[in-house]
């Protein structure tokens, strides 16, 4: 399951995905599977020459299990056209 919301105001697009992990750390696993989310944060803006496209930069991503010490926040501000 994903959802995606678009911020005009910001020039913000966030795209969050629920999954599911199979036995990522056995001590904190419930039933062998656990649940978390992958979010992903782009910047947006028009594009000066076509008024039809969008320049995109990803800007953050996030990895998170429930119910496990696992938790990744990345900056990729680097990364991306």
């Amino acid at each position: 399951k994903s959802t995606q919301t678009i911020d005009l105001k910001r020039g913000r697009v966030r795209n969050v995905v629920a999954v599911e992990v199979n036995n990522p750390t056995p001590v904190f696993s419930k039933n062998g599977f656990s649940k978390g989310f992958i979010t992903v944060d782009v910047t947006a803006v028009p594009n000066a020459q076509d008024a039809r496209k969008i320049d995109v930069k990803f800007d953050r991503c996030k990895v998170a299990i429930q119910d496990s010490p696992f938790n990744l926040d990345i900056g990729l501000g680097i990364i991306g056209p």
